[in-house]
């Protein structure tokens, strides 16, 4: 939970998380697991915010933002 916290301060801007900031944070965990690890980044993320493994749809274009981003921190 530390390392959490951590990087988590670490992109917050005058004590506060953006959505963008947020999404970054996700984004560059996924971006350095396996990709055979997939499902480990999901429960990893429903158990932190104790969610429910229920489908969610992400619209194209946010989508697509963050293919790019993904994109870029493999390349």
């Amino acid at each position: 939970m530390n390392d959490f916290v951590q990087l988590m301060g670490e992109k917050a801007t005058g004590g506060n998380i953006t959505e963008e900031a947020f999404m970054s944070f996700y984004a560059d965990s996924n971006a350095v697991t396996p990709v055979d690890k997939d499902s480990y980044f999901v429960i990893t993320l429903l158990k932190t915010w104790s969610m429910e493994g229920t489908a969610v749809t992400v619209n194209a274009a946010r989508l697509a933002e963050l293919e790019d981003i993904i994109f870029e921190k493999i390349r």
